[in-house]
């Protein structure tokens, strides 16, 4: 399925036979354990006051992500550790922060690890 190797006409044809009569569709978390990667990147942005300015960055972030990756938005404010649940949990490859501090300590828990 994934076309990176060779295999017959023949063969190719089946397999499309049987994807279309099974409505086979790929598992997301079948492939993040091979891959090792959610394909998503979270962006902590707490809302506590929606205004035009939250939706329309948030909206925009997410049209560039879109092209690579899904966007998950937490917007609770989190803990540092809540934070490093997300990564254990393989829920997102990186992490956006918003509305940081000068001495953040969600930030310094994050260099602690290797997430990006």
């Amino acid at each position: 399925l994934s076309g990176k190797r060779p295999i017959s006409g023949e063969v190719r044809k089946r397999v499309n036979e049987a994807i279309k009569e099974l409505a086979f569709r790929p598992n997301r978390a079948a492939s993040q354990l091979r891959t090792g990667s959610s394909g998503a990147v979270g962006m902590v942005h707490p809302i506590l006051h929606p205004t035009y300015v939250n939706l329309e960055f948030v909206v925009t972030a997410t049209k560039v992500l879109q092209k690579k990756y899904a966007l998950s938005l937490f917007t609770k404010p989190m803990k540092p550790r809540e934070l490093l649940n997300v990564f254990g949990e393989n829920h997102v490859d990186g992490l956006i922060i918003m509305q940081t501090t000068r001495l953040d300590p969600r930030v310094e828990a994050l260099r602690k690890t290797e997430y990006p």
